[in-house]
C-alpha cells in the first residue's frame, strides 16, 4: 500500500487540494467526520441510558444468580469477536481504501473474502465453546449446582449462534468502511438497547435465561440481515458473489493478525489490576475499585470512542494519497483540540466533586475507598482518551503491528509494576499503576504516529492547539483554587464551578475556535473537522 512520504512544503501546498472526496463518498448527506461522530455517540449512550433503569428489573427478575450469568453473556457478545482473527477491523481499512482510491469493483470481493473467513471461523469457535462449556460453567464460572444446567444450556445457544453473529459484526464493518455511521447505529441503537429491554421485559414474567439468551441471539442475527440489506443499498455488488482475491486475502490476513494480537493483549492491559487487587487484598476491594473505574471510562470515553470510530475509516482513506497530507494533519489538530477542550473540564469536575459523586452514586460506604480512586482515575481516564486519536491514525496508515509491538512491550514492564503498586499502596496504587502505564502509552502511540506521516508542530500552532491547552490548563487551575477544599458547601461550589464553565465556554468560542470551527458550529450540516480537504489550503 501507498502511504504518505515526506514531501518538501511547497510539493505539500501545491496538492494539498486532491479533486477527489478522499472518502469515497462524495455527495453523501453523511460524510462528515463530526456528524459521524455524533451518530457514533448517540450509538453508545442511548443503549446505556436506556439499560440503566432496565438494570433494577431484571435483578429483581433474575436474581443474583443469574444475572450474574446474564453479565456473562453480555461480556461473551463482545469478547467473541475475537474469533473473526481481525477480519473485521481489517475490512473497514480496505474498503475505505478501495472506495478512495477509485476501486469500487473491487469492494464486494472484500466483502465476501472476509464474510467467509468469518463463517468458518465462526463454525471452529463454536465448536470449542460448545465442547468447553461444560468445563467453563462447572469449573471456571462454579455455578450452584442447581442452575448448571440451565446454564449449559443457555451457553450453548450462544455458542451455537457464532457463525451467524459473525456475520452480522462483518456486516457493521462493511457500513465502518462506506463511512455510513448512520446506517450503522441506527440498526446498532435497537439491537444494543434490546440486550437490556429483553430480559427487563421477559425475567418479571419468569422468562429463564436460556428464553432470554434466544431472544437477544435472535435479535442479533436480525440486526445483522438487516445490516446486509443496508450494505446492498450502498454497494448494489454486494448482492453478486465475488470470488476471493489472492491478493485481498493476504492483506485481510496480514492486517487482521496483528488486530488479533492486540485483541488478545489489550484487555489483559487493562483488567490486570483487577486480578492482582482480588488475589493480593480482597474481592470486595475489587469492587471498591471496579465501580469507579467502570464510571469514570464509560463518562469520558464515550466520545474519543466514538471520534476514534470515524477516525479509522477516514484516515485509511486519506493514507493512500500523499496529497493529502495536509488534510490528514488538519484533521489531526483539529481531533486533539477538540477532544481538549470537551474532556479536561468532564474529567476536572469528577477530580473536584468526587467525594459527592461516590456518596451519590455508589453510597457512603464507597466513600472510605472510593474517592481516591476516582480522582486518581479522573486524571489517569483523560490522559488515556487521547490514545483513541494517535492509535487510529496507525490503523489508518496501516500499521498495526506498531500497536501490537508497543503493547506487548509494555506487558512484561506493566506486570510487576501492577504488583508492587497494589501491594504496597492497596487499590490506589492499582489506580496510579494504570494511570502510569496508559500516559506512557499515550506518549509513545503519539510519538509513532507522528513519525509515521511526519507531523510537524505548527499545525498545532496554527489551528490554536496551543491556545486550547493554556485555556484548559486555566480552567483546572481555577476549578481546584476555588472549589477544591472544603471551606464552601456543594452548594456553592457547584455555583462556582458552573460560573468558571461559563466563562470557559465563552473564551473557548471566542479564543480556542478558529472561523473554520465557529463557522461550522452554527451550521446546521457544519462538519467540525474540515468538511473538504481544499480548506487545509484556505
Amino acid at each position: 500500500m501507498a502511504t504518505l512520504t515526506t514531501a518538501s512544503a511547497a510539493e505539500s501546498d501545491a496538492r494539498v487540494a486532491p479533486r477527489r472526496d478522499p472518502m469515497g463518498v462524495t455527495g453523501s448527506r453523511y460524510s462528515g467526520p463530526a456528524r459521524n461522530t455524533v451518530f457514533n455517540i448517540l450509538g453508545r449512550a442511548i443503549p446505556a441510558l436506556i439499560g440503566i433503569p432496565c438494570v433494577p428489573f431484571i435483578v429483581r427478575g433474575l436474581g443474583p444468580d443469574r444475572f450474574g450469568l446474564l453479565g456473562i453473556i453480555w461480556a461473551l457478545l463482545i469478547y467473541f469477536n475475537l474469533f473473526d482473527l481481525g477480519f473485521g477491523r481489517a475490512s473497514v481499512k480496505l474498503i475505505a481504501e478501495l472506495r478512495a482510491g477509485g476501486r469500487p469493483e473491487k469492494v464486494a470481493s472484500v466483502v465476501w473474502t472476509s464474510l467467509a473467513a468469518q463463517v468458518v471461523l465462526g463454525f471452529a469457535g463454536a465448536a470449542v465453546f460448545y465442547l468447553a462449556t461444560p468445563v467453563f460453567v462447572e469449573r471456571v464460572l462454579k455455578v450452584p449446582l442447581a442452575m448448571r444446567g440451565e446454564a449449559r444450556t443457555t451457553f450453548l445457544i450462544i455458542a451455537l449462534s457464532l457463525p451467524l453473529l459473525l456475520l452480522g459484526n462483518g456486516m457493521q464493518a462493511v457500513l465502518e468502511g462506506c463511512h455510513r455511521f448512520d446506517l450503522l447505529n441506527a440498526v446498532r441503537i435497537p439491537s444494543l438497547s434490546l440486550l437490556f429491554v429483553l430480559p427487563a421485559l421477559g425475567a418479571p414474567l419468569g422468562l429463564h435465561l436460556p428464553g432470554i439468551a434466544l431472544l437477544i441471539v435472535a435479535t442479533r442475527i436480525l440486526a445483522g440481515f438487516t445490516c446486509f440489506s443496508l450494505c446492498a443499498r450502498v454497494i448494489p455488488e454486494l448482492t453478486r458473489w465475488k470470488a476471493a482475491d489472492r491478493e485481498i486475502t493476504r492483506r485481510l490476513l496480514s492486517f487482521g493478525g496483528w488486530v488479533t494480537v492486540i485483541s488478545i493483549i489489550d484487555p489483559i492491559l487493562l483488567y490486570l489490576d483487577r486480578f492482582l487487587i482480588g488475589s493480593i487484598l480482597s474481592i470486595a476491594l475489587v469492587g471498591y475499585y471496579t465501580a469507579p473505574f467502570e464510571g469514570v471510562t464509560r463518562a469520558l470515553w464515550l466520545f474519543p470512542t466514538s471520534l476514534g470510530a470515524t477516525l479509522f475509516p477516514l484516515s485509511s482513506a486519506l493514507g493512500i494519497q500523499a496529497a493529502n497530507k495536509g488534510y490528514m494533519q488538519a484533521l489531526y489538530v483539529r481531533s486533539f483540540k477538540i477532544l481538549l477542550l470537551a474532556l479536561v473540564p468532564a474529567a476536572s469536575l469528577i477530580f473536584v466533586f468526587a467525594p459527592e459523586i461516590v456518596k451519590l452514586w455508589l453510597g457512603p460506604s464507597f466513600a472510605t475507598y472510593g474517592v481516591g480512586v476516582i480522582r486518581i482515575l479522573s486524571v489517569g481516564v483523560l490522559v488515556s482518551c487521547f490514545v483513541h486519536l494517535p492509535s487510529n491514525f496507525i490503523y489508518g496508515l496501516g500499521r498495526p503491528d506498531v500497536v501490537a509491538k508497543l503493547l506487548l512491550t509494555e506487558l512484561p514492564f506493566y506486570a510487576p509494576f501492577c504488583y508492587l503498586m497494589v501491594r504496597g499502596f492497596g487499590i490506589d496504587g492499582a489506580a496510579l499503576a494504570w494511570s502510569i502505564r496508559v500516559a506512557v502509552d499515550v506518549a509513545l502511540m503519539t510519538f509513532f504516529a507522528h513519525r509515521l506521516f511526519g507531523m510537524p508542530l505548527a499545525p498545532f500552532r496554527e489551528r490554536g492547539a496551543f491556545r486550547a491547552f493554556l485555556l484548559a490548563a486555566s480552567l483546572v487551575a481555577l476549578l481546584l483554587v476555588t472549589t477544591g477544599g472544603h471551606l464552601l458547601n456543594v452548594w456553592a461550589r457547584g455555583g462556582i464551578a458552573l460560573i468558571l464553565l461559563a466563562a470557559y465556554g465563552w473564551a473557548v468560542w471566542r479564543w480556542a475556535l478558529d472561523d473554520a470551527d465557529r463557522t461550522a458550529a452554527t451550521g446546521v450540516a457544519g462538519d467540525l473537522f474540515l468538511s473538504d480537504p481544499a480548506e487545509v489550503s484556505a
